[in-house]
This record gives C-alpha cells, structure tokens and sequence, in this order.
C-alpha cells in the first residue's frame, strides 16, 4: 500500500485565506470564490422594479428582467392580481392561467373548503332537515305501534310472545328499513317485539311470518313483497302531516 500524498497548504486567490485543498485541482477555498473568479461572459442588468444589479448569462439576457419572482408579479400588469373566493387574499396569475381555466382561489386548499362549505349550503343541509323529520316521526310511528300491540299497558311480541312495559319493547320490522319508505312506516311491516327477537336474532323472521299470517291471512307476505320493490319519496310537508296524525292516534290510544 502506497501513502496517502499530502497536498500543501494554498492561498485563495480572492479572499486570500489559507487552507488546505482536498484536490489537486482545487484552488479557491470555495465555491463562492470560484464563482468570483470566473470569466462573466455574460451582462449585468438593473430590475426593472426594484433596481438591483443582476447578472445574466447569454441565455437569459432576453428572457429575464427581474431579480425575483416577487419583483416579476410586480411589474406585470395589475389585472392579474385577483381576490381569493375562499380567504380574500390576494395573488398572482399568469395570463395564459386565466385564459384556459380561469382562476377564483390562491391554492388549492382553498378551493377544498369552498367547495365543503358549497356542498354543506345546498345539499347537506336538506338532508340533515330531513333526518331530523324523519326521527321524529319515527319516535311517534314507534310509540303508535307499540302502545297499539299492548295489553294493559304491556307490549306483546310478535315473534315469541314475551310481555313486558311498552316502553321497554321495540318496534320491529318484518322486511328492513333498507328496503325504503314504502315499507319504513308501514303499520302491516312494523309490530310490537322484544329486544332480543329484533336485536340479537335479528327480527325472528321465521316466527315473525307464521304470526303476520295468522293475523293478516296468507297473501300478507307476498304483498309486502310487492311493495319491497316500488320506490316511494316523502316531502317535508309530508312528514309533519304523517307526525301529527300518529299524535292524534296515540291520543286516542291512551285515552281507551
């Protein structure tokens, strides 16, 4: 193995600081000095918005006038200068931008929110006032059904027969709520059931038909069927006629 050969110390020729080259090829202490030193064949030009000296190679000498991207938006022409929809800043456009696609927001993050708080304005908003709507004739349609399968006070289930406390039951539907309106609030669908036949056996289907047969006759299933598959809306109107005749139900219930 060879030694390492040990190069001496220089002097840069700019700053003239002593130091030790890793290369013999090195002969400034730094990029910076190397830079300094170079032959500039290019031209020194002023900003045309702030008046600082840059330097331009030949390619650039045509193409670049401004020291800064910031002193380029500057000194082009104020009608690219537009007022963010979402935040009310104010930024830059390229005129080719706005000839193509047009341009309402500063970044995309705004244009994220705009488009959130556009979506919640129109379509969000009726579906929460529908939800609502929706509930609260639940509540009622529920209270109806139950109180009308009970006897003295006491929820009867559909499937097994249990009793106990209306309050404590549920409202349980022969074919789900996913199937639709049509069937959601129907009083043939919708009976009196304990929680453990509607929530852990999930309805007790097979008992639940054998009972809607003995109660209603044997085509009961193939008309709840029939409506499984027929589509039906509820307007808002609707809803509060619906909620307010299940009220006067309920009235006459309790007061038998």
């Amino acid at each position: 193995m060879g030694r390492k050969r040990v190069l001496k110390d220089l002097v840069c020729p700019v700053c003239k600081k002593i130091f030790r080259p890793k290369d013999s090829s090195r002969r400034h202490c730094s990029k910076e000095c190397s830079l300094k030193n170079m032959p500039k064949k290019g031209i020194f030009k002023k900003c045309k918005t702030c008046g600082k000296k840059i330097y331009l190679s030949k390619c650039f000498i045509r193409k670049n006038n401004y020291c800064s991207r910031e002193c380029q938006h500057k000194g082009l022409d104020k009608n690219y200068y537009l007022k963010c929809k979402m935040c009310g800043k104010k930024y830059h456009t390229t005129p080719s931008q706005v000839a193509h696609r047009g341009s309402s927001f500063c970044s995309m993050l705004c244009f994220r929110k705009y488009q959130k708080t556009k979506y919640y304005k129109n379509n969000k908003m009726k579906q929460t006032t529908n939800a609502k709507i929706k509930k609260l004739l639940w509540k009622k349609f529920s209270e109806y059904i139950r109180q009308r399968d009970s006897i003295n006070g006491y929820g009867v289930c559909i499937s097994c027969g249990k009793q106990d406390y209306w309050r404590y039951m549920d409202a349980g539907h022969y074919i789900p709520k996913t199937a639709g309106l049509n069937l959601y609030f129907d009083e043939k669908n919708v009976h009196c059931q304990c929680t453990y036949c509607n929530r852990w056996m999930h309805g007790n289907l097979s008992k639940y038909a054998l009972a809607l047969i003995k109660k209603y006759g044997k085509d009961i299933l193939k008309e709840l069927d029939k409506k499984r598959y027929t589509t039906k809306k509820i307007s808002i109107p609707e809803y509060q006629k619906l909620i307010e005749e299940y009220k006067v139900k309920i009235d006459k219930l309790q007061n038998k």
